[in-house]
């Protein structure tokens, strides 16, 4: 007999509560548990497991929630959890612990996950589509277009493909402080500078094929404007939000507060460069107070620290429920680093007034003379949107209660912190049943000579200039091969050049070329019916298959990657030609088939079917154009099954659906300049 003590006072953080693993004496076993503990209100984090689990509950009452049910818990029940069910446990008690033992196995050892099905066959789903109002202190850059921008359109056209109601909103960041400082600058007025610029960044984006269905400008928008004052009025009349003194950094020279745009410093986090409130470096906020060495952007000279009375609201008093919704959502692991750091922390009192002369003024007495965060400002203007659709397009009524809708928010990684802890702090506050994010896409900067792209710094390529030179497609595919999903990505011209012409112009346009003449020469412009099959036409076809099934997840949220998508494109065409040279081979020898040859051609055209509607949301114009000469009236829904193109169908035109090779010296007069209105 061998007796061993549990020592139930050593306790870890386990899937974000405490908990205890329980040691198995064999590893060769494929066994383990755990004891659990949730605090009253907690809850565990939404996880999956490769192995088979059963919760049994000692003590306290809570909440199971699976993937599709909820079910009441309480001493003694045992609940039992297949390979790969995501999973959360709530504590309901007011004032107990909830105290469970988790039992897991597997019937052999590196037992694997199910197989889950990301990709939903329902359609005619609503879904709202953000991106972040880019900020009018200068024109779109491409490292705006790579981020959000451009993939909230790629996403929207995936879902309209797929018969989904989509809508996709930005808008104009017209009261920044950035704004602000761009006029100072300037020597003009700040409202000139938001119109030139807001009408710019629209100008662009309509270039771009990538213009909202909504974009809203505040300075232009009294509703707006209206909406968002009304939302902190409720919630100072409600003391939710306080008041309080506290001391600010104040520039004596220029006689103004230093915060967001008007300061830099190093970051209290990390000590890299960065402004007041927050660090694009390790996305983290300050206080501006605790900014080091901190200056004013005017005239470069230290601040000093001055007493004013602010309005705020303390952030920490929505601690767990950020924490709970946060855990139900999937993030990227970077996105999700981040915030377990924050929560992690006592989270700071977020300050939503700020001593300016620019922005929403402040809708509370005796704080007239200031005016509303334009960070804080961005939560109720998205709901603004949300309610203008729902009040005015009589199928979006039912929006807002609809279990299957959904909303998804793209933003780069720097704006994380606001918009996965302050945003949903400020909407638990004004109303916790307020519907919020069900998917969030993020990237990472985008670089352009190893360093990131800056509109206030003048180091960029501008969207305006390049969009000049080549189609919008040509740079839609290139933007989408180079997205900063995970990591950070450079654009350099020689890079451009190399891809747009290996890809595009080379491979793409030459197998394009090469099939047209066949099925001209041949078949007389006419698709012919499948012949006789051989191992290489049928190993083809379960590479189809396979290819759209990877497709279709890559435009999928949990796993959204264009430049995915654009890799398996290029697999696509890669696998086409050598599937093409089988008849080469059978030419040259002598031994042509002509039905083998028919279904080799019918299956290249079955390819480039599918080519046209993966590249559609990515190079719509060019997809429209391929499907027009395959003779579809219109691009095809979204197809998960491989369907063969039907015999007789008249391929016109095809030849003409190319790509010409480009040259770096066509972009030798695009240059970094000086922006001026």
């Amino acid at each position: 007999m061998k007796l061993e003590k549990f020592e139930i006072n050593s306790i870890e953080s386990i899937y974000g509560i405490q908990g205890k693993f329980i040691d198995v004496p064999s590893e060769n076993v494929h066994f383990g548990s755990m004891l659990g503990i949730l605090k009253p209100g907690e809850s565990t984090r939404k996880h999956a497991h490769h192995d088979h689990e059963s919760f049994v509950i000692i003590s306290g009452e809570g909440i199971l929630e699976g993937e599709n049910e909820k079910i009441e818990v309480g001493l003694g029940d045992i609940i039992y959890l297949e390979p790969g069910d995501y999973h959360t446990l709530k504590n309901t008690e007011a004032h107990e612990k909830l105290i469970f033992t988790s039992l897991w196995w597997a019937f052999s050892e590196g037992a694997v996950i199910s197989k889950r099905n990301y990709f939903s066959k329902k359609t005619g789903i609503k879904r709202l589509i953000f991106s972040p109002p880019p900020t009018p202190n200068g024109d779109l850059h491409l490292g705006h277009i790579s981020g959000p921008y451009l993939s909230a359109d790629i996403l929207k056209r995936s879902y309209l493909q797929r018969g989904d109601e989509v809508l996709y909103f930005s808008g104009s960041d017209d009261n920044q402080s950035y704004v602000e400082l761009k006029a100072k600058q300037m020597q003009i007025s700040s409202d000139l500078v938001a119109d030139h610029f807001s009408s710019n960044i629209q100008s662009v984006l309509k270039q771009y094929n990538a213009d909202p269905d909504l974009f809203y400008r505040p300075l232009h928008d009294k509703d707006y404007t209206d909406f968002v004052v009304e939302f902190f009025r409720k919630l100072f009349d409600s003391s939710i939000i306080k008041t309080k003194i506290c001391s600010q950094p104040y520039c004596e020279q220029c006689n103004i507060w230093l915060f967001e745009a008007h300061m830099s410093g190093l970051c209290p986090h990390c000590n890299s460069p960065c402004g007041g409130g927050s660090c694009e470096t390790c996305g983290l906020p300050n206080l501006c107070v605790d900014v080091v060495d901190s200056f004013c952007k005017f005239c470069k000279k230290k601040p000093i620290l001055k007493e004013t009375k602010q309005v705020y609201l303390p952030l920490q008093n929505y601690h767990q429920k950020i924490k709970q919704y946060l855990e139900r959502i999937n993030l990227p692991a970077h996105i999700r680093a981040l915030v377990r750091t924050a929560l992690d922390k006592k989270l700071p009192d977020l300050l939503i007034t700020h001593q300016s002369h620019w922005g929403i003024t402040a809708p509370f007495e005796g704080f007239e003379e200031q005016k509303l965060c334009s960070w804080c400002e961005m939560a109720p203007g998205y709901l603004f949107l949300i309610h203008k659709v729902v009040n005015e397009q009589e199928n979006w009524k039912n929006f807002l209660k609809d279990p299957n809708s959904k909303i998804t928010l793209f933003f780069g990684f720097d704006n994380t912190y606001f918009y996965t802890i302050i945003m949903t702090a400020l909407y638990l506050a004004f109303d916790e049943s307020i519907k919020l994010p069900d998917e969030i896409i993020y990237n990472e900067f985008y670089l352009f000579d190893k360093l990131k792209f800056s509109t206030s710094r003048g180091h960029a390529v501008w969207a305006k200039d390049i969009i000049k030179k080549v189609t919008s497609d040509v740079l839609r595919y290139y933007l989408s091969a180079t997205r900063p999903e995970i990591e950070r990505t450079q654009f350099t011209y020689l890079e451009f050049v190399k891809l747009v012409n290996t890809d595009l112009a080379d491979e793409l346009s030459g197998w394009i070329s090469n099939l047209a003449i066949r099925i001209n020469s041949d078949f007389n412009g006419i698709c012919p019916d499948g012949g006789e099959w051989v191992v290489e036409h049928e190993e083809f076809v379960r590479y189809l298959q396979k290819f759209l099934i990877e497709v279709t997840q890559a435009y999928e949220p949990p796993f959204f990657s264009p430049a995915n998508i654009i890799k398996l494109l290029k697999e696509l065409v890669s696998r086409v030609k050598k599937l093409s040279l089988t008849g080469s081979y059978l030419i040259a020898n002598n031994s042509f088939s002509k039905l083998e040859y028919q279904t080799t051609l019918v299956l290249e055209l079955t390819a480039l079917k599918y080519y046209a509607m993966v590249c559609s949301p990515i190079m719509p114009e060019f997809s429209e154009k391929l499907f027009n000469a395959l003779g579809f009236k219109k691009k095809i829904n979204w197809e998960t099954d491989v369907r063969l193109l039907a015999k007789n169908t008249e391929i016109k035109n095809l030849s003409s659906c190319t790509f010409m090779p480009i040259s770096i010296a066509l972009f030798e007069t695009v240059r970094k300049e000086k922006i001026t209105i």
